[in-house]
């Protein structure tokens, strides 16, 4: 009988330490810098003390957007003991779950079970929502090493910040150049100093649809367009500036008419085989491909994708000689830049057009 008894008193004893030293398997919460200055000596009185020989370190991004989440980790190592156990809380914003080595509690994270180290430590991965509003959080964690000892990771301070602002290029300026050819000179004044990209829209006639005509480089303040112009039509433009976080309001409208041609005003042709830009270009859904014979010929346009693929034969046939409009529809074809050649046994041309859907 007294065995019997001392069995039970060593198994109470056993049970009431076991308690004590890791009073919560399956998480708690409240127990970070946040809240509780006494960390796991709440509970644990056997090590109510923070221990140094337990590093607790949070890592992530330091700078955040407003309403964006960045991933970060808390990693413990140290201590003499083999499982880990975990709470992290934030200042503001939302903690949230990446896998199963944690759980929600109270709006703050902690161990759904006892962790075991793996190659002298164990990494706890988590996500991190910042508020809407800007100014500085701050996430917090402490870390138990099994049974023996813990510790509080430093406070760890994220910055919320909206992107700044681009300003708008301004002073918009087209101007038709004279004896260049079919030619439309581009200049703006750049007023940001935070873009990556200028882009530059246009469209034909006042009642057109503005599309993208290029990309340009930061600091970029001119461009010569030069793409399908056709005469006796007046082309708009506007120009916004892009980083990675926001763009700008679009630049003052800009237009200029493409004055009829000499040889247009006198009927007169290419003395040659001819193959034009295609106008519209870039284009969705269709263009018109326009091309010039010097003589009667058997006449092959295509049209390729960037491999040399063949997509489409628009003409196989002989023609008379003269000028000639066929319109190309790609609505059946993905955005991208293809090819139309040009073939009469005599002469091959090409040229590079742009499918922006």
């Amino acid at each position: 009988m007294q065995k019997s008894y001392q069995f039970l008193f060593i198994s109470i004893l056993f049970v009431s330490i076991s308690a004590n030293v890791f009073a919560y398997p399956t998480g708690i919460s409240g127990y970070t810098n946040k809240t509780n200055s006494a960390g796991c000596g709440s509970c644990h009185s056997t090590h109510s003390g923070a221990s140094t020989a337990v590093q607790v370190v949070i890592a992530g991004p330091t700078q955040l957007k407003p309403g964006q989440t960045g991933n970060y980790t808390v990693t413990i190592s140290g201590g003499t003991g083999s499982k880990v156990a975990v709470d992290i809380a934030g200042s503001a914003g939302t903690l949230n779950i990446v896998d199963n080595n944690l759980k929600v509690l109270n709006g703050e994270l902690t161990h759904p079970s006892a962790r075991s180290f793996s190659g002298g430590k164990y990494i706890y991965n988590f996500a991190y929502t910042a508020p809407l509003t800007e100014g500085a959080v701050t996430l917090y964690a402490t870390g138990m090493s099994s049974r023996t000892s813990w510790n509080f990771a430093s406070n760890f301070s994220v910055n919320i910040n909206a992107p700044l602002p681009i300003n708008a290029p301004s002073g918009l300026n087209a101007q038709f150049l004279s004896g260049q050819g079919k030619k439309i000179s581009l200049q703006w004044t750049d007023n940001s100093s935070n873009e990556t990209t200028f882009k530059i829209e246009r469209k034909e006639g006042a009642s057109g649809v503005y599309s993208l005509l290029t990309s340009l480089g930061a600091n970029s303040v001119s461009y010569i367009d030069s793409i399908g112009l056709t005469d006796s039509v007046t082309y708009y433009y506007r120009v916004f500036a892009v980083n990675e976080d926001t763009i700008s309001n679009f630049s003052n409208e800009a237009s200029v008419s493409v004055p009829l041609s000499v040889n247009s005003t006198k009927y007169q042709l290419p003395a040659g085989f001819t193959l034009y830009q295609n106008y519209p270009n870039p284009f969705n859904p269709s263009t018109n491909i326009k091309f010039y014979l010097a003589e009667k010929s058997f006449v092959q346009l295509t049209v390729s994708d960037m491999l040399g693929r063949l997509v489409e034969k628009i003409a196989d046939r002989e023609m008379q000689a003269g000028e000639y409009s066929i319109n190309f529809d790609a609505r059946s074809l993905s955005s991208g830049i293809y090819y139309y050649s040009l073939n009469t046994g005599k002469i091959t041309q090409t040229r590079k057009m742009l499918l922006i859907k």
